[in-house]
C-alpha cells in the first residue's frame, strides 16, 4: 500500500495517456473487457513506477546535489 502512496502522482499522470493509446491502437476491441482491465493495470503499473524511480526520484536526488553544492558555495563565501 505504501508503493502504491508513491507512485499515486505517477499513476494519476499516466492513466489517460495509456488508455489514449488503446484506444487508438484498437487493443480494446480485439480483447476481452477482463483482458483489457489486465493489460491496462500491468502498463499503468510499470510505467508509473518506472516514472517514479527514474524521473521523481532522480530530480529529487539532483535536487539535493545542488542543494548541497549551494550550501557549500554560500558557507565558502563567508
Amino acid at each position: 500500500l505504501e508503493w502504491i502512496g508513491k507512485i499515486s502522482y505517477s499513476l494519476y499522470l499516466w492513466h489517460m495517456p495509456i488508455l489514449y493509446v488503446m484506444k487508438h491502437t484498437d487493443i480494446l476491441t480485439h480483447l476481452s473487457l477482463w483482458l483489457v482491465i489486465i493489460v491496462f493495470s500491468i502498463f499503468l503499473f510499470a510505467i508509473s513506477s518506472l516514472s517514479y524511480y527514474f524521473i521523481e526520484e532522480g530530480g529529487f536526488h539532483l535536487r539535493r546535489k545542488f542543494e548541497q553544492r549551494i550550501g557549500l558555495k554560500n558557507s565558502n563565501a563567508k
